[in-house]
C-alpha cells in the first residue's frame, strides 16, 4: 500500500480542481472505489497548500468511501447511450467534477472524455484524496 503525505476530504472539496485530471485505473470493492489519478490541482486557499498559487500534485489516489451507487454512461454520436462498468474508464480525462450533498451521503458526478463523452455517477458516504508532493504551478496559473 502506498503511503501518502497529504489527505484532503469532502470538507475542502471546493478547493480542489480535477479539470484535466487523467484516470489511470479504477478498482471497486464493497467498501470503497479507488481511483488512481496522474495529478490534480490544489487551489491556493486550500489549508494543505502552503503556496500563494494553485499547485499541481504528483500521482494521487481518490477514494470514495462506502459507495451505494456507481454507474457510468458512454455517449456516442448517432448511437444509443451505453451503460458501462466504471472500471472501463481507463484514461478518462475529467472535465467536470461536482458534488451534491444528500441526507446521509454525497452524490458525485464526473463528466469527462474517454473514447467519447462519458458520465460517471457515484453515491458514497464521502471521499478522500491522497498525494505526496506539489509538483509545480497548476496549468491555469498565469
Amino acid at each position: 500500500m502506498d503511503t501518502f503525505r497529504y489527505t484532503a476530504t469532502d470538507e475542502t472539496f471546493d478547493l480542489l480542481d480535477f479539470h484535466d485530471a487523467v484516470i489511470d485505473s479504477i478498482q471497486v470493492s464493497d467498501h470503497e472505489i479507488v481511483v488512481e489519478l496522474e495529478a490534480v490541482n490544489i487551489l491556493a486557499g486550500h489549508p494543505l497548500n502552503p503556496y500563494s498559487v494553485a499547485k499541481s500534485t504528483d500521482y494521487c489516489r481518490l477514494i470514495f468511501a462506502h459507495p451505494s451507487l456507481s454507474h457510468a454512461t458512454l455517449f456516442q454520436e448517432e448511437k444509443p447511450h451505453r451503460r458501462m462498468e466504471c472500471t472501463d474508464l481507463q484514461d478518462m480525462e475529467i472535465l467536470q467534477f461536482e458534488r451534491r450533498e444528500q441526507e446521509e451521503c454525497y452524490l458525485y458526478i464526473i463528466l469527462g472524455l474517454d473514447s467519447h463523452f462519458c458520465k460517471w455517477v457515484i453515491q458514497a458516504k464521502g471521499f478522500s484524496l491522497h498525494w505526496s508532493e506539489f509538483n509545480g504551478d497548476a496549468w491555469f496559473v498565469d
